[in-house]
């Protein structure tokens, strides 16, 4: 009955643990997005100004300009990447995290069934 309670006791410990690393690898996630987010926001005022910059008139300032567009493509491409490679890197980490936790909760799940069997025989 001791090792009964022991091994819920651990089933309960490593349910707490699951939930407890999913939740964080999700705010990691929510984190990405909302960085992704804001830096999509800032680059899009960043446009703005170029562009406010551009109706002003300023003919000298066209071919930097130009540079500062390509600049800010490749800022944007560069940053979906780095999002995109960090967040497959944390869903990959999430799902090694569910199957680990099922093996376990299987195992003990096993554990019991035996336990309860050595009981009911003795």
């Amino acid at each position: 009955m001791e090792r009964e309670r022991a091994l819920r006791l651990r089933m309960e410990n490593e349910v707490d643990n699951f939930r407890s690393e999913k939740k964080k690898i999700e705010a990691d996630i929510e984190m990405s997005l909302a960085i992704k987010q804001r830096f999509r926001k800032e680059l899009e005022q960043t446009i703005d100004r170029l562009h406010f910059t551009i109706k002003k008139g300023r003919k000298d300032s066209v071919p930097p300009l130009q540079h500062a567009y390509h600049i800010l493509e490749q800022a944007q491409y560069e940053e979906n990447a780095l999002v995109q490679t960090k967040i497959k890197a944390l869903e990959i980490k999430k799902e090694n995290l569910e199957r680990g936790y099922k093996k376990q909760i299987e195992a003990r799940e096993t554990e019991l069934v035996e336990l309860r069997k050595e009981r009911n025989e003795a």
